[in-house]
């Protein structure tokens, strides 16, 4: 839209807020990519964010709201009364090939649903238009319930580990209940106020976490297997199986499996971020797919 068309209805109106609007609209539209301003006319939608998201931006956010390897070790002290090392290894390897099926499954989706709304509208367009309101209520309430649990169970993993670091390095520490609580609302505050980080400063963001990931997975790696003096053998570690749980072998077991599950929740996040994404129709499948092992 030319400025002159601005003026017009500006002077009609009578108000500035429909200036802003619509030089808005423009700029939004002017610096789209193509095949994203298709997919959502495509979807009946209307382009309200400025795209500022690479591939490797989303492929930082996927990376980072799965945190396979953190979410596994902060939840490995479970599997190792339950199962021991078996349900660590082959747990991985079997939630593994499920996480694969998964991420192509949403992948084929967000291709062709590049929406923000991501599951709740897959579900929507999937289902006949009699049951879509339903089904798409039903699912939104599931997804909001799950971010709910997912942010708590970050917060309340990352306070356990702060004080970890803090009785390792000071055994003196002694922790404390309103310690943990203070650590879970610090996290929780801190994650809220990155969300007020500018698009630009957010997609930067967004790869140097996911190289901070990646080099801290080798750091701890690498210093693990120099500083441990006494190590299990290869019999123990990949057919023994230690149960302290009470419960059966088979279902502790499987109960150590869910602490390898955790590791890869979050990998569908990336999609919720769709319309910040350019050519987010290739790119956010691609992202989902690369964070499988």
């Amino acid at each position: 839209m030319a400025n002159n068309d601005i003026t017009r209805v500006t002077h009609r109106t009578g108000h500035r807020n429909d200036e802003v609007v619509l030089h808005h609209k423009q700029l939004v539209n002017e610096t789209q990519p193509v095949d994203d301003n298709h997919d959502m006319g495509a979807m009946g939608r209307e382009q309200v964010f400025i795209r500022k998201f690479s591939f490797w931006s989303a492929l930082g956010i996927s990376v980072c709201c799965s945190g396979s390897w953190e979410g596994i070790s902060a939840a490995a002290a479970t599997a190792l009364m339950s199962g021991g090392s078996t349900a660590i290894i082959y747990g991985y390897i079997a939630a593994a090939l499920g996480g694969i099926c998964i991420a192509a499954t949403l992948a084929e989706l967000a291709s062709a649903w590049p929406t923000s709304g991501a599951l709740y509208h897959w579900i929507g367009a999937l289902f006949p238009a009699n049951y879509r309101p339903f089904v798409g209520f039903i699912t939104s309430t599931f997804q909001l319930g799950i971010g709910w649990i997912s942010i708590s169970s970050v917060a309340f993993g990352v306070a356990y580990q702060v004080q970890a670091y803090a009785m390792v390095s000071h055994p003196e520490y002694v922790a404390e209940d309103w310690h943990t609580i203070l650590l879970i609302w610090a996290t929780l505050i801190l994650a809220v106020a990155v969300t007020f980080l500018g698009p630009k400063l957010a997609h930067y963001m967004n790869i140097y976490a996911m190289a901070f990931h990646v080099i801290s997975f080798l750091i701890v790696i690498i210093t693990l297997l120099a500083t441990t003096q006494n190590k299990n053998s290869a019999k123990y570690v990949f057919t023994g199986v230690q149960n302290y749980s009470g419960w059966p072998d088979g279902l502790a077991w499987c109960i150590g499996l869910l602490t390898v599950v955790y590791g890869f929740i979050g990998f569908e996040t990336v999609a919720y971020f769709s319309e910040e994404i350019q050519h987010a129709s290739h790119n956010v499948p691609k992202a989902s797919e690369s964070t499988q092992p």
